[in-house]
């Protein structure tokens, strides 16, 4: 899905949100930082705060589906537990895909995943995948 009407509505999409906040962000941000606000106001603050953090999370949705250069490999883990991606480790919080079996649709699908944060001696995991997923020689791609 990637015809030049499907972008360009993408595109609308982001243009407003942008223009609500080059309109109103000062304002809501103002609000957001009262302390000294009543229960109706708290809530009001809430859903804002929410609203903003939708309107960006849009925003980086669509900026992902625009990303066309697309690096595939295989996944394995280090002798020390790290994921690595060709032989480079991976960050945590760094996004790319997995190609991986879903039961509930009884078929592999491609989906969004990242390298858990974890303490020192913790091994890391794909953020969404269960802890216990056999990493070694899954297909993941990086878009950029």
């Amino acid at each position: 899905m990637k015809d030049k009407s499907f972008a360009e509505e993408l595109q609308e999409i982001r243009d407003a949100g942008e223009r609500f906040l080059m309109r109103r962000e000062d304002e809501i941000l103002h609000f957001l930082v009262k302390t000294d606000v009543t229960a109706e106001e708290a809530l009001r603050q809430e859903i804002l705060s929410e609203l903003l953090d939708k309107i960006q999370r849009v925003d980086r949705l669509i900026q992902y589906l625009e990303k066309d250069r697309i690096q595939i490999g295989r996944l394995k883990r280090n002798p020390s537990g790290k994921i690595l991606f060709n032989a480079d480790i991976m960050p945590p919080m760094q996004e790319f895909e997995v190609y991986v079996y879903d039961k509930e649709i009884g078929r592999a699908v491609w989906t969004r995943t990242f390298v858990s944060i974890t303490a020192d001696k913790e091994i890391p995991y794909l953020v969404g995948l269960g802890r216990h997923l056999e990493i070694d020689g899954l297909i993941a791609r990086i878009r950029s």
